[in-house]
């Protein structure tokens, strides 16, 4: 060994000879620490002459100094025991002192290996944020060949300048981001509560340290959405990313809500005599209304627990003819029995498009579950919208719902699981904490 370049800060954070000096904890007097293991910081720039060895040195003080501190680590509680160890064996050293870790970085532009700093996220940190998000579409992709080629994650430039967003960097490069829309009032419409929600592509996080860069981009941006008042956080993750949804799961979380999509191909079902299958006409769309308040009330029903204000009768049809929703039902005795919503779009950005519809609404009466009616319904909308040019067909509907989620994952394949933590409200009053 023949130099020493030694950075030592409030924390003891230290460098020398292309090796790690790991800072010391709860340390004010700049303990320094000589670690032969490998990694740690990156070169600094302009990296100081190497000072020559002084071949005729002894120790001093009460411990020993080995020939060479290969394969040796010691820790000098204080900057004087260090010089009186080492100073004897080198002509010259170059000591940079900073006042603090970040002033540290700041000045010499490295930080240490696996040093994580968390920033808001900026217009400018779209493009790298971007790069992040596709790898994860691509990975989900694998799983999910239904799911089309893109190129480009639209949702994070409208996101990108609303401040409610972080990111992650180690040693200047992007790790993770954060973003989402801004907190809005009657979250999932079932609430009194303000939330925010992460749409699909608002987020993500390399693959390594995944999980950790997760906890850490969470911690930083909840910090910011209980600030506005928000206290019911969604985030849509990936169905196979479930590093994410364990990390997330271990700060509260819980799976609510699924987007799935399936090929426009016929499913296998046996078909059901004694029903009828059609396409509503806007006319009479006012008879899908009273299977509409059913659905409303088995949101009520246990396990689901979802008390939305149903809609009344002008609102639904208003709704129905704002959003060109069609219907198709299934009937029985000249009396529907179920219905089917489609819509042209879901609610994830590749959830749209001329080649795509999409499931917003359903809904089959107690009593005539079992026979096949809504596998027969299902038949009936793919080979009506395949006729029509369509090729890919989704849906979103609640894990909590059992009879629903049951059918949808049978014929579909999930892509997206969002994840929901309401906290105690009641932390608002304690604000200056936050």
């Amino acid at each position: 060994m023949d130099c020493l370049e030694l950075f030592v800060c409030e924390c003891g954070l230290s460098y020398h000879s292309r090796r790690v000096m790991r800072p010391r904890a709860n340390n004010s007097e700049g303990a320094a620490v000589v670690n032969d293991s490998p990694g740690g910081l990156s070169e600094p720039p302009n990296r100081p002459q190497h000072f020559r060895r002084n071949e005729n040195a002894r120790p001093c003080g009460s411990n020993p100094i080995p020939a060479t501190i290969k394969e040796t680590s010691f820790v000098y509680h204080d900057k004087r025991r260090f010089f009186s160890h080492f100073g004897q064996r080198f002509e010259k050293f170059t000591f940079l002192c900073y006042t603090d870790e970040r002033k540290r970085e700041r000045q010499t532009g490295i930080c240490r290996k696996g040093k994580m700093v968390i920033r808001d996220f900026e217009p400018k940190h779209t493009e790298e944020a971007a790069e992040i998000a596709l790898g994860l579409y691509n990975c989900e992709r694998a799983f999910t060949q239904e799911l089309p080629e893109i190129s480009s994650i639209p949702i994070l430039k409208q996101l990108s300048g609303n401040g409610f967003g972080v990111a992650a960097f180690e040693g200047g490069k992007m790790v993770g981001f954060l973003c989402s829309v801004e907190p809005f009032e009657n979250v999932f419409r079932s609430t009194d509560v303000r939330g925010v929600f992460s749409p699909m592509g608002a987020n993500g996080a390399v693959m390594e340290n995944h999980g950790r860069i997760y906890a850490a981009l969470y911690q930083a941006a909840a910090k910011k959405w209980v600030k506005a008042g928000a206290v019911s956080h969604a985030i849509c993750l990936y169905e196979h990313d479930e590093e994410a949804k364990q990390q997330l799961f271990r700060y509260g979380f819980g799976m609510r809500c699924a987007d799935a999509i399936r090929p426009m191909e016929t499913i296998d079902c046996v078909v059901c005599g004694g029903y009828e299958f059609l396409e509503l006409p806007k006319e009479d769309y006012a008879c899908v209304y009273p299977l509409h308040l059913a659905l409303n009330e088995h949101y009520c029903s246990s396990p689901f627990f979802m008390n939305r204000k149903p809609d009344t009768q002008e609102e639904f049809l208003d709704f129905s003819e704002r959003k060109k929703e069609r219907y198709f039902v299934a009937k029985t005795g000249g009396e529907l029995c179920a219905y089917m919503e489609v819509s042209d779009q879901g609610e994830t950005f590749v959830a749209s498009g001329n080649p795509y519809r999409h499931i917003t609404g359903a809904y089959c009466m107690p009593e005539h579950r079992g026979r096949g009616v809504y596998r027969n319904l299902l038949n009936y909308v793919i080979n009506t919208l395949k006729t029509e040019g369509y090729t890919r067909l989704g849906v979103d509907f609640e894990s909590i719902n059992p009879s629903g989620s049951g059918f949808w994952l049978k014929y579909f394949h999930a892509y997206t699981n969002s994840v929901v933590r309401r906290i105690d409200e009641r932390i608002m009053q304690r604000a200056s904490l936050i």
